[in-house]
């Protein structure tokens, strides 16, 4: 059914809906699908002030953290900064782990190894030859 109108704020949800039962000649419950699908409140995956990030779901591996901040900069990302938004408590873990995705061609680190970034994926599978 149709929101409540006289709750604040939903008047709008409730003339669209109004709007789309009657120029679409659909039920109710579809023309408030529709309505909510457009309203629909989307969280980002990265929160950030400027200065720090933080990925906002829980229970993702450091290793997918490091992907997706790494995702963040097209040009790449401190390994410092990296560190202390994952909040990784063993900088030579954290390291070893870098490495390790660098060596599996999941991102870019620089020879100083100060600087991360995603590596490019080829949209098509290579195959030597």
């Amino acid at each position: 059914a149709a929101k409540n109108p006289e709750s604040g704020g939903a008047i709008t949800t409730w003339i669209l809906s109004e709007l789309i039962r009657v120029f679409h000649n659909v039920p109710v419950p579809v023309a408030q699908r529709v309505v909510d699908s457009l309203a629909e409140l989307r969280i980002p995956l990265v929160w950030s002030d400027g200065d720090v990030k933080r990925i906002l779901r829980a229970g993702l591996s450091l290793k997918e953290q490091v992907l997706i901040l790494s995702a963040t900069s097209s040009t790449g990302v401190q390994t410092s900064d990296l560190i202390r938004w994952t909040e990784c408590k063993g900088t030579g873990y954290f390291l070893r782990l870098l490495r390790k995705m660098h060596k599996d061609r999941l991102v870019e680190l620089s020879a100083d190894e100060v600087c991360a970034r995603l590596a490019k994926r080829p949209e098509e599978p290579v195959t030597p030859g």
